[in-house]
């Protein structure tokens, strides 16, 4: 019960945090948002030519 409680009030804590520095979160996320684009479609490129190859030597995923 008292990791509930902790849990509850670290969010509530969070949460505050977050809207009171809603600015500097905004400022961050814009910055981050194009980073995390270009690994996830690195990511993607990555599994499309893994996928490829798997195939081109005759063995799929199934």
């Amino acid at each position: 019960m008292t990791r509930v409680i902790l849990g509850l009030f670290l969010l509530a804590f969070g949460i505050w945090g977050l809207f009171d520095n809603w600015y500097y979160f905004k400022d961050a996320f814009k910055g981050f948002l194009p980073l995390a684009m270009l690994a996830l479609a690195a990511l993607s490129f990555g599994v499309a030519f893994r996928n490829a190859k798997l195939f081109h030597n005759g063995v799929q995923d199934e």
